[in-house]
């Protein structure tokens, strides 16, 4: 999926995927996927794709009628999502190593 926002180009094929989640039965109506991306330039972002009651688009699109977005984040933001979804050696492999 391609998208320009605020005149820059967002592209699933040209960025590093670094983690994927899914909620749900896929084709059920509560399905959603997370992916989050890593752009060559730094930047990151979030591939959203969900049903219409699906909770990873409701709380960036509170009207949310389903589908995919994308959605650019910060690098913070990033890190947050990772610690909440990736195991320690997948967090490390994305963004370094952290203090024990």
């Amino acid at each position: 999926m391609k998208k320009v926002i605020n005149g820059r180009m967002y592209d699933t094929e040209t960025a590093r995927l670094l983690g994927r989640v899914t909620h749900g039965e896929p084709r059920s109506w509560n399905f959603s996927e997370e992916c989050l991306y890593r752009k060559k330039n730094g930047e990151y972002f979030f591939q959203f794709d969900g049903e219409v009651f699906s909770d990873s688009l409701a709380h960036i699109y509170p009207h949310n009628f389903g589908g995919e977005r994308i959605v650019p984040t910060t690098e913070r933001y990033a890190m947050l999502w990772a610690e909440e979804n990736f195991d320690g050696d997948e967090y490390v492999e994305q963004f370094g190593e952290v203090e024990e």
